[in-house]
């Protein structure tokens, strides 16, 4: 069987097309990568799966072109592989669906490398995170402490994501509480001064002042302006603190929750045990 005849005329092909089949996945890999990234807006996890793809579907075809040659019978060989690929994704549905969901990431783009993104799990709680990787199987995210988090994709598609990062622009809104002796209108002069002395609000962009409710131990005012996506957290803590002080200047006051305790004069002065 392994004899000089068969070396030339099995194994040495075999073994040609074998490096023929490498190099044509490293090209196509690259050739790949390299013409989706002159198509304008192609995220870099779509470039890489489209390359993996490509090179995963040339070393397929030459490995069926290698066992050909070693005289191996593919036709059976393609009906065994159809039997244990039947038998392998009823076994692994859940991680199909991960699959599944992960060329959908890659398709529709909810998310994208590098956003900061709120998504719910399976036991309903939100947590959030910035996307550093999209496999196929899960995403990676790193939280505001620095932890690592992994992500089937599939929980992706089950919930709504909040996407912090895809609009170019953010309204922040701030919440002062008064007491119902102060005056509606001081307050919200205040406010509007202190939304309009911000220099990063976005221009065209109006800033509000309103009344927001009337709960129970105060009068709720809200003060509410648009600023670019980078500028959202720096204005909002200078706001935070602004607002408050502001509203000290002006001799308003920002009351605790507190309630009124009424006593009935007749129940009174009823004797105990009547």
């Amino acid at each position: 069987m392994f004899s000089s005849d068969w070396a030339l005329s099995r194994l040495l092909p075999a073994v040609l097309i074998l490096a023929a089949t490498i190099a044509c996945g490293v090209a196509v890999s690259r050739l790949v990568r390299r013409a989706s990234g002159r198509i304008p807006n192609v995220d870099v996890t779509v470039r890489g799966l489209l390359a993996g793809t490509a090179a995963g579907a040339v070393y397929v075809a030459g490995a069926f072109a290698v066992l050909d040659a070693l005289g191996v019978n593919t036709g059976g060989l393609f009906a065994a592989i159809g039997a244990v690929t039947l038998s392998i994704g009823l076994a692994l549905r859940d991680s199909l669906a991960n699959v599944a969901a992960g060329l959908a990431i890659v398709v529709f783009r909810p998310i994208a490398v590098g956003e900061y993104v709120t998504f719910a799990s399976e036991t309903q709680t939100r947590s959030s995170g910035t996307v550093e990787h999209i496999g196929p199987f899960m995403t990676r995210m790193r939280t505001v402490e620095g932890l690592y988090i992994a992500v089937p994709n599939r929980l992706f598609l089950q919930e709504p994501i909040l996407n912090y990062d895809r609009n170019g622009e953010r309204m922040v809104k701030i919440v002062v509480g008064i007491s119902y002796r102060d005056s509606i209108d001081v307050a919200l002069k205040t406010l509007l001064d202190v939304g309009n002395a911000e220099t990063r609000v976005l221009p065209g962009r109006p800033v509000q002042a309103f009344v927001e409710a009337l709960g129970d131990s105060s009068v709720t005012v809200s003060l509410r302006l648009w600023v670019a996506k980078a500028d959202y957290w720096p204005v909002r803590r200078a706001l935070v603190q602004a607002a408050k002080e502001a509203i000290e200047r002006a001799g308003l006051t920002i009351p605790f929750p507190q309630c009124d305790v009424h006593v009935d004069g007749r129940l009174a002065s009823v004797p105990p045990g009547k």
